[in-house]
Protein backbone atom coordinates (compact mmCIF):
# COMPACT_ATOMS: atom_id res chain seq x y z
CA UNK A 1 0.00 0.00 0.00
CA UNK A 2 2.88 2.35 0.72
CA UNK A 3 4.07 2.02 -2.89
CA UNK A 4 0.65 3.07 -4.20
CA UNK A 5 0.44 5.94 -1.71
CA UNK A 6 3.90 7.15 -2.70
CA UNK A 7 3.06 6.94 -6.40
CA UNK A 8 -0.24 8.80 -5.97
CA UNK A 9 1.42 11.38 -3.75
CA UNK A 10 3.65 12.44 -6.63
CA UNK A 11 0.70 13.21 -8.89
CA UNK A 12 -2.11 13.91 -6.40
CA UNK A 13 -0.19 15.54 -3.56
CA UNK A 14 -0.04 14.50 0.07
CA UNK A 15 -3.42 13.13 1.18
CA UNK A 16 -3.82 15.44 4.17
CA UNK A 17 -2.91 18.55 2.19
CA UNK A 18 -5.10 17.63 -0.78
CA UNK A 19 -8.03 16.77 1.50
CA UNK A 20 -7.71 20.12 3.29
CA UNK A 21 -7.54 22.00 0.00
CA UNK A 22 -10.60 20.14 -1.33
CA UNK A 23 -12.59 20.97 1.79
CA UNK A 24 -11.54 24.63 1.59
CA UNK A 25 -12.80 24.82 -2.00
CA UNK A 26 -16.07 23.10 -1.05
CA UNK A 27 -16.53 25.40 1.94
CA UNK A 28 -16.17 28.43 -0.34
CA UNK A 29 -18.76 26.95 -2.69
CA UNK A 30 -21.18 26.35 0.20
CA UNK A 31 -20.72 29.84 1.64
CA UNK A 32 -21.41 31.56 -1.68
CA UNK A 33 -24.04 29.18 -3.08
CA UNK A 34 -27.27 30.85 -4.12
CA UNK A 35 -28.50 28.30 -6.65
CA UNK A 36 -30.68 25.31 -5.83
CA UNK A 37 -28.27 22.58 -6.89
CA UNK A 38 -29.38 19.12 -7.90
CA UNK A 39 -27.34 16.04 -6.89
CA UNK A 40 -25.51 15.91 -10.24
CA UNK A 41 -24.49 19.58 -9.87
CA UNK A 42 -23.21 19.02 -6.33
CA UNK A 43 -21.32 15.85 -7.26
CA UNK A 44 -19.72 17.46 -10.30
CA UNK A 45 -18.58 20.40 -8.18
CA UNK A 46 -17.22 18.00 -5.55
CA UNK A 47 -15.27 15.95 -8.11
CA UNK A 48 -13.96 19.10 -9.80
CA UNK A 49 -12.89 20.46 -6.39
CA UNK A 50 -10.95 17.23 -5.76
CA UNK A 51 -9.19 17.58 -9.11
CA UNK A 52 -8.45 21.26 -8.46
CA UNK A 53 -6.90 20.32 -5.13
CA UNK A 54 -4.78 17.64 -6.79
CA UNK A 55 -3.57 20.18 -9.35
CA UNK A 56 -2.79 22.65 -6.57
CA UNK A 57 -1.13 20.19 -4.17
CA UNK A 58 0.28 17.57 -6.54
CA UNK A 59 1.67 17.63 -10.05
CA UNK A 60 -0.02 20.45 -11.99
CA UNK A 61 1.24 18.98 -15.27
CA UNK A 62 -0.46 15.60 -14.72
CA UNK A 63 -2.90 15.64 -17.68
CA UNK A 64 -5.47 13.31 -16.12
CA UNK A 65 -6.46 16.01 -13.62
CA UNK A 66 -7.59 18.33 -16.40
CA UNK A 67 -9.09 15.54 -18.49
CA UNK A 68 -11.14 14.45 -15.47
CA UNK A 69 -12.41 18.00 -14.88
CA UNK A 70 -13.45 18.21 -18.52
CA UNK A 71 -15.16 14.83 -18.24
CA UNK A 72 -17.16 15.76 -15.14
CA UNK A 73 -18.13 19.09 -16.70
CA UNK A 74 -19.15 17.44 -19.97
CA UNK A 75 -21.26 14.74 -18.29
CA UNK A 76 -22.99 17.34 -16.15
CA UNK A 77 -23.61 19.57 -19.16
CA UNK A 78 -25.26 16.61 -20.90
CA UNK A 79 -27.56 16.12 -17.91
CA UNK A 80 -28.37 19.82 -17.80
CA UNK A 81 -29.24 19.82 -21.51
CA UNK A 82 -31.50 16.82 -20.99
CA UNK A 83 -33.66 18.70 -18.48
CA UNK A 84 -33.99 21.87 -20.57
CA UNK A 85 -35.47 22.66 -23.92
CA UNK A 86 -32.17 24.09 -25.17
CA UNK A 87 -30.10 22.08 -27.66
CA UNK A 88 -26.32 22.33 -27.22
CA UNK A 89 -25.88 24.92 -29.98
CA UNK A 90 -28.40 27.44 -28.62
CA UNK A 91 -26.86 30.37 -26.80
CA UNK A 92 -28.89 31.38 -23.76
CA UNK A 93 -29.27 35.13 -23.39
CA UNK A 94 -28.07 36.71 -20.15
CA UNK A 95 -31.54 38.01 -19.33
CA UNK A 96 -33.24 34.61 -19.65
CA UNK A 97 -35.18 34.04 -16.43
CA UNK A 98 -36.68 30.72 -15.27
CA UNK A 99 -40.14 30.26 -16.75
CA UNK A 100 -39.58 32.91 -19.41
CA UNK A 101 -40.09 31.99 -23.06
CA UNK A 102 -37.13 32.43 -25.36
CA UNK A 103 -37.23 31.43 -29.01
CA UNK A 104 -40.21 29.18 -28.26
CA UNK A 105 -38.41 27.45 -25.39
CA UNK A 106 -38.82 27.79 -21.64
CA UNK A 107 -35.85 29.05 -19.62
CA UNK A 108 -36.21 26.70 -16.68
CA UNK A 109 -32.74 25.46 -15.84
CA UNK A 110 -30.92 28.74 -16.01
CA UNK A 111 -30.81 31.15 -13.10
CA UNK A 112 -29.29 34.57 -13.54
CA UNK A 113 -28.19 37.01 -10.85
Amino acid sequence: MSELTDKRGKTHGAWRQTAGCTQAIETALLIWRTADLKPHHREALHQIAVKMARINCGDPDFPDHFADIAGYADETAKLCRSVTNFPPEVEVPADCEPGQLYDGRICRAFTRQ
